[in-house]
């Protein structure tokens, strides 16, 4: 087990940050955080983790307990959704004492649901808070838990999003778009022996999310339901919603489908370059991570024109208007009738599109800075 960080380098200027986690699930959201933070020796990083879940487990394998809090208030789906203010007062009462023990130069606020349920802590605290917003608006799901994320936007200092589709769906002046990026150990070195198909017998199709109505996989599992036995997917899902878990056992029974839960990094790694195309079904999605993992692996990618997507991808013919599953198939028809010649042209541009917009380093320079400012402005007060 690699251990991420074990502590701050005493030799480089530290900030103190409590990052504030949702706990239920292990998403994208907690993976570039974890990413962020490996190696980041301007930072000595603390947790506090709202509910007991997934996500507790996964930060003990790379950081020490004493850097970890879990409050384990009560969850209750239906309160979050039309009563988060509730949640507010109950995070505020668990979560105060543990920010006064750590005494935190910053609060960072890693995903978007997160903030809402920050406010009361975020005023209360004062300490500069940073909201790091991951979803489209469109994809939170009732209006109350909208209007207490914008409403918490007012006491953050700075609100990051990522991606520009994401920050126009909030439409607020104080976000700032810093793109995700991969480790260098991520990408592969050379397009050279990319072959056209990684077997000729077959097209390889692959999908990685959450098993949930937003991320589409009721419409991929139609799409594969109408393809046949020369195509073959491969799902990797984390997580899934209750009523959608049908679907898991639905693809289950398919001969053409392999099901992977929640894979490692090497893993990862050998699942893109498995597969010929990622498809992305998802019925917005601010910037996926994963089409940014298969760029980095020369893998092509397809998916709707919603949300980060197109900015992404930067490329119409990747990119369908519909969101349905006639529209998902007629991308992979036309990109299996293209040349050689033209789909590698499409691998060279989206790896070097990857390589120019999602660098790993410069978002680190970038959180890091924008940390340090937020810690001035707590000496300034």
């Amino acid at each position: 087990m690699e251990r991420y960080i074990d502590g701050p380098n005493p030799d480089a200027t530290v900030k103190k940050v409590c990052f504030v986690i949702f706990g239920v699930a292990f998403s994208g959201a907690e993976n570039v955080l974890i990413q962020y933070l490996k190696n980041n020796v301007e930072i000595d990083a603390y947790f506090l983790i709202i509910f007991a879940g997934e996500a507790l487990s996964h930060f003990k394998q790379y950081f020490d307990d004493s850097k970890i809090f879990l409050l384990n208030i009560k969850y209750s789906k239906n309160e979050l959704r039309f009563l988060p203010a509730i949640t507010q007062r109950r995070l505020c009462k668990a979560a105060l004492p543990v920010i006064r023990e750590i005494k935190p130069d910053v609060l960072y606020i890693n995903n978007t649901l997160e903030i809402a349920l920050s406010k009361a802590l975020i005023k209360t605290s004062g300490i500069p808070a940073i909201g790091h917003v991951h979803d489209m608006k469109k994809s939170i799901g009732t209006p109350a838990k909208r209007y207490e994320i914008q409403m918490a936007f007012k006491y953050l200092k700075r609100i990051v999003a990522v991606s520009e589709a994401c920050k126009r769906s909030w439409n607020n002046p104080k976000i700032q778009v810093v793109y995700n990026g991969l480790p260098d150990d991520f990408w592969i070195d050379r397009l050279d022996n990319i072959p056209r198909r990684k077997n000729e017998k077959y097209l390889t199709i692959g999908f990685v999310g959450m098993i949930s109505r937003i991320k589409g996989i009721d419409i991929l599992a139609d799409a594969i339901a109408r393809t046949q036995c020369n195509i073959r997917w491969i799902i990797v899902y984390n997580s899934y919603e209750k009523s959608f878990e049908k679907y898991i056992h639905i693809l289950k029974k398919k001969d053409n489908v392999q099901l992977y839960y929640q894979l490692k990094y090497q893993e990862m790694k050998e699942f893109y370059d498995n597969i010929d195309i990622l498809v992305i079904p998802s019925r917005e999605d601010s910037l996926p991570t994963v089409a940014i993992e298969a760029m980095s692996r020369g893998i092509i990618v397809t998916g709707f024109s919603v949300g980060g997507i197109p900015e992404l991808l930067g490329d119409s013919q990747l990119i369908t208007s519909g969101t349905t599953a006639d529209a998902l198939l007629e991308r992979i028809n036309f990109l299996q009738k293209l040349s050689n010649q033209d789909l590698r042209k499409i691998r060279e541009c989206l790896y070097g599109r990857a390589r120019n917009m999602f660098s790993l380093k410069t978002k680190c320079n970038i959180i890091n800075q924008i940390i340090g400012d937020s810690a001035q402005e707590k000496d300034e007060i």
